[in-house]
């Protein structure tokens, strides 16, 4: 088929495959392009609620540590809860300065 085709034929037939395949790659780059975009929505819809929600518990945390300063009976329940159950605290010989000092360690 192709050894009775004068060259020039041959060269425009390449050239016209190329250009097709560059198409069609082009209008698929273009559609994920548009489904990238929109997954990129809902990621930073996410993050946001992520973001909202790490406030809200940095400002549990700093309200629980306030009420365990200002409430001594609380202030022993987490000491003594600590010590039982998280091993970094439990390798401390002395308690933080807001406990009373009457309690052991």
């Amino acid at each position: 088929m192709f050894k009775n085709m004068k060259v020039l034929t041959k060269l425009i037939i390449g050239f016209d495959l190329v250009l097709i395949l560059t198409i069609i790659v082009s209008a698929i780059g273009i559609i994920y392009l548009g489904n990238a975009k929109s997954g990129f929505a809902d990621y930073r819809s996410l993050a946001r609620q992520v973001k909202e929600l790490s406030a809200v518990e940095i400002d549990l945390g700093m309200l629980r540590m306030n009420a365990v300063k200002y409430n001594p009976i609380l202030a022993v329940k987490t000491y003594f809860y600590n010590r039982l159950f998280n091993p970094v605290l439990a390798t401390h010989d002395k308690a933080p300065a807001f406990f009373p000092a009457f309690l052991p360690g």
